[in-house]
């Protein structure tokens, strides 16, 4: 019965995060970049209502600001497709996604709703129109989370990051904030290679059986560590821009591919920028 409840409670959330998002998408008269705060804001209002029956408890390092009132330019790590629930909770943020996600039924229309993002990831030759289209949404003082593994994986480790998109911080000369998800506890139990995929959802999974397996946790515990912000004038190029955070994110993961953990759970390092 209790199963059952969060169910229709939480389809309830998602119906109503699609209506009225499809309302200020296309019925609302406002400008582009009013229009785009508004669904960021829409997005952030359901996502603690469904975090809330989902029984998902976010913790960040600290409290997010936009200095000088500025957009930011987020790089985290991909575990599932909660990580945006959990990041809409506590920053406000339009979601880089690729054009496959766009045509994947019910969370294409979830991603569509949220205002998220399309990119081609398999043509290098649009690049530049991709990084003219962001560098826009960042122009409008709107915060843009990018997901550079391209992929979402098991939570035990970060995948190598691909380098295309961080010309997107050059270009609108946005301070970069590196981010790190983690999933810490799940049913009071510490996250680990036994109960992963209970949350991460990768390779190929099915959306609606992981879903339901999702609705029978009884509790989720997640962590956002926030590194120090980065000024892309500091940085030669992408490559190296790419490389320093992926080392960054790396080195303060308190998972490894071995499930081997760190004493800092769930407490982030935050390393002085270089």
């Amino acid at each position: 019965m209790r199963f059952l409840l969060k169910l229709i409670l939480i389809v309830s959330l998602m119906i109503l995060f699609l209506m009225s998002g499809f309302f200020l998408k296309h019925l609302v008269p406002c400008k582009q970049r009013f229009r785009r705060k508004l669904l960021i804001k829409n997005t952030g209002f359901w996502c603690k209502g469904i975090a809330l029956a989902l029984n998902l408890k976010v913790s960040i390092s600290e409290k997010f600001t936009n200095s000088n009132d500025k957009a930011k330019f987020l790089i985290a790590n991909h575990m599932s497709y909660i990580d945006v629930i959990a990041m809409s909770c506590k920053i406000p943020t339009l979601y880089i996604t690729s054009v496959d996600m766009k045509q994947n039924g019910f969370l294409g229309w979830l991603t569509q709703m949220g205002g998220c993002l399309y990119v081609e990831r398999r043509n290098p030759k649009d690049l530049h129109k991709e990084v003219k289209k962001i560098k826009e949404v960042l122009d409008s003082n709107v915060n843009v989370t990018l997901y550079p593994e391209g992929t979402s994986s098991n939570g035990l480790g970060i995948l190598p990051f691909r380098k295309s998109l961080f010309q997107i911080p050059f270009t609108s000369e946005s301070e970069i904030q590196p981010v790190i998800m983690s999933y810490t506890k799940i049913n009071n139990k510490q996250f680990s290679v036994e109960n992963c995929d209970k949350v991460a959802w990768y390779k190929g999974m099915t959306f609606l059986p992981h879903f339901i397996e999702l609705l029978k946790l009884k509790k989720i515990e997640a962590h956002i560590g926030l590194l120090d912000t980065l000024l892309p004038n500091n940085f030669e190029n992408r490559k190296t821009l790419c490389d320093f955070v992926e080392d960054q994110i790396n080195l303060n993961y308190p998972y490894d591919d071995k499930d081997n953990f760190r004493s800092k759970l769930p407490e982030v390092a935050l390393l002085e920028s270089k």
